[in-house]
């Protein structure tokens, strides 16, 4: 075996492969510390609940008569009356395998946190094949940080938006190694791509963009070949078929259905165009996600930081990340084409993104919320990493330039800051999520869910609803999942047709009971009510303590202040008006950045909200039998 020698030793091919493969691992296990802390954080008491259980629910249906063609339903179906869906169900599908082989409450964050793993480790091989180990480190310093940006619930719950982000910024370095070459690339694309475009409608125009880019970049290198190689058609075959066995479920529904939820989706279009944020907007969005404190290394960015106009800094700083890059392209389009190829995919990419962003509705909660931003996380942090590699490949240039023994050292230094990066980040992570979960509403799914399996008839049929002072959505889906996965037979309400399916809003059969579940501050586990009380949750005497303290904290702070917090929504400052205005405005106020920054940042506002977050409603669960 041929032997490489180096300044102090000599190993073989085989010792220089081992090296690098642990060097590899080392990165892969490091990057991902950031989505160990999120599983650490999250998992322990979690539940699905809202969107989450919905999807475990559809998962459920994997292999049977109800499986699901198409994804979630989207929010252009509430905004247009149309039944429009997320574009497929390859997420559902994948949910549904885990939840019917584990049987554990947390088996669809299991199936999502591997998803996020595994689109990481993938998404560093990839960079490793494309420029060797030095591009693993930055990558894997990239992937941390993006993660660590995000960490909480997003990398590591199954709701379909946070599901795109990693397995996006993994496609797109897919389709740039296939252009170089790297053949096993294809298939990572063709898989990566179709769940991104799948799970969530703002990723389809990028995914489509980049590949046509791509597309074109290797026909037109073939054109220009003087000895052309001969198509193979084989892997063309392959890929073929591996596209349509991942759109199949689409597909199906197009010739089913007249069209289905493609000719919904094109129908929705033009219901949007006159209530939607515009051009403007959009464009002040992806300035501010690429600028100057980028957003995917950015602590727990808040969707309205991205919605306000962009400043001409930040306009100076997007426009200098996006030329640093392309001047890079371009002067290295020979030693370095998959640089050059990056900024022109993700580049093309981004700009049909801010285009499609355009027809975002209006409205601010639709604006404020997080899931439709979180496509700008992969491509923002692939434009500014072809920016940095450009600085990066011009300072290795100077150094080699000046100096053969400082640059013998790069290698080990960058490996070495590489390494320390990412334990900073790592580290970083181990504290309080961004994003962190409530875990109240699981534990009134478990406490409510707990008590009823005791009660209920195996054999009969029940409708769960919702009712008191909070119309809680997540308690509601969460309960029905709950039950449904221990066996009961269980239905809702008809306003949750195009999320469940039919059968789980028709029953088969006579329903015998509903059962209603009732969240309010005050106690409402007395005889008093309708029906059967067969399962309560209280809060702990401690919570209840603290809750009432600090409420009083907050309502004494808005009262010393009455004419420098004007409120939306508050009538009066005696503490009754005060204390109603806290229950049922101030989350969303909050969310809606409308809340004086006196209030917000205050400490006992702080300290009252870390409250809300815990289980400090009462709970009830009545078995109401059906009239008649």
């Amino acid at each position: 075996m041929r032997r490489v020698r180096f300044p102090s030793t000599s190993a073989t091919y085989a010792d220089v492969i081992v090296r690098r493969a642990r060097l590899a691992a080392l990165f892969v296990l490091l990057a991902l510390l950031p989505l160990a802390a999120s599983v650490a954080a999250i998992a322990p008491g979690w539940l699905p609940v809202g969107d989450d259980a919905t999807i475990e629910m559809r998962g459920r249906d994997l292999v049977s008569a109800d499986m699901p063609l198409l994804g979630m339903p989207s929010a252009v179906g509430e905004q247009t009356d149309r039944p429009v869906h997320h574009p497929g169900p390859l997420e559902l599908w994948w949910v549904g395998a885990w939840v019917r082989g584990l049987a554990v409450g947390q088996a669809s964050l299991v199936a999502a946190a591997l998803t996020w793993a595994a689109a990481t480790t993938t998404t560093l091989i990839l960079a490793r094949k494309i420029g060797g180990t030095a591009l693993l480190g930055f990558t894997a310093v990239v992937a941390s940080l993006l993660t660590w940006s995000l960490r909480g619930e997003v990398p590591v719950t199954p709701f379909n938006v946070h599901a795109i982000v990693m397995p996006l910024g993994a496609y797109l370095l897919a389709v740039v190694a296939w252009h170089q070459r790297v053949r096993w690339a294809g298939t990572v694309a063709i898989v990566a791509g179709s769940w991104s475009a799948q799970a969530h409608l703002t990723a389809v125009g990028p995914v489509v963009v980049a590949a046509g880019v791509v597309a074109a970049a290797v026909l037109l290198r073939r054109l220009r070949a003087a000895d052309r190689p001969p198509l193979r058609p084989r892997p063309f075959f392959l890929g073929a078929g591996l596209l349509v066995l991942c759109w199949v479920g689409p597909l199906i529904d197009i010739v089913t259905n007249q069209g289905g939820n493609v000719r919904a989706v094109l129908g929705a279009r033009a219901d949007l165009a006159s209530e939607a944020i515009g051009l403007g907007t959009a464009a002040d969005i992806v300035v501010r996600a690429l600028s100057f404190r980028p957003v995917w290394a950015m602590a727990g960015a808040h969707p309205s930081e991205l919605v306000v106009a962009a400043t001409p800094q930040q306009w100076v700083g997007a426009a200098a990340v996006v030329l640093v890059g392309v001047a890079g392209g371009i002067r290295r389009r020979r030693t370095h084409p998959a640089l050059g190829l990056a900024v022109a995919s993700t580049g093309a990419a981004t700009v049909i993104g801010a285009l499609l962003a355009a027809r975002f509705p209006g409205e601010y909660l639709s604006l404020l919320a997080l899931h439709n931003h979180l496509w700008l996380w992969p491509l923002t942090a692939v434009l500014w990493g072809a920016a940095l590699v450009t600085v990066g490949l011009e300072v290795i240039d100077l150094v080699h330039a000046t100096s053969d023994r400082a640059a013998r050292l790069l290698a080990p230094i960058g490996v070495a800051l590489a390494v320390v990066a990412l334990l900073v980040v790592g580290g970083a992570s181990v504290g309080e999520p961004h994003r962190s979960l409530t875990l109240a509403q699981p534990t009134y799914v478990r406490a409510l869910g707990d008590g009823a399996l005791d009660r209920l008839d195996p054999g009969s049929t029940y409708r769960v609803t919702i009712s008191g002072e909070f119309d809680n959505f997540f308690v509601e889906v969460g309960l029905l999942s709950y039950l449904e996965g221990a066996g009961l037979d269980v239905v809702g309400p008809e306003r949750y047709r195009r999320a469940f399916g039919d059968r789980r809003v028709t029953p088969s059969g006579p329903v015998a009971a509903d059962l209603v579940v009732d969240l309010g501050w005050a106690q409402a586990e007395t005889d008093d009510g309708p029906g059967q009380l067969i399962a309560a949750h209280r809060p702990s005497s401690e919570l209840l303590a603290d809750r009432a303290d600090a409420e009083d904290a907050v309502v004494a702070l808005i009262q010393r202040t009455p004419d420098d917090l004007p409120f939306f929504g508050m009538t009066g400052t005696d503490a009754a008006e005060v204390r109603r205005w806290l229950r049922e405005d101030l989350d969303g106020l909050l969310l809606a950045r409308l809340v004086p920054a006196a209030l917000a940042s205050a400490p006992e506002t702080a300290h009252y909200l870390d409250l809300r977050r815990e289980p400090v409603l009462y709970g009830s669960l009545r078995l109401v039998p059906i009239a008649g």
